[in-house]
């Protein structure tokens, strides 16, 4: 049996999990790295979304591809 569910219980745990996947690819990054490359690569959800939903969805493969382009001098 299978139920659809929603809210931050439900996202923060696959938040954490792609955070953590940022962390290992690039383990010098800073919070505020981590930060902005989740929200500048999400996907927004604006028109379906019309009440607001922060930054939109979340894209693991964007969010790691951006986070590993940060070099270090």
């Amino acid at each position: 049996m299978f139920s659809i569910l929603s809210g931050t219980s439900q996202s923060t745990p696959h938040v954490a999990g792609v955070i953590a996947l940022m962390f290992e690819a690039n383990p010098g990054a800073t919070v505020d790295e981590i930060k902005s490359a989740l929200t500048s690569t999400a996907t927004s959800m604006a028109a379906q979304c019309p009440e607001g939903c922060g930054a939109g969805l979340i894209n693991a493969r964007k969010a790691v591809e951006s986070i590993l382009a940060i070099k270090r001098s």
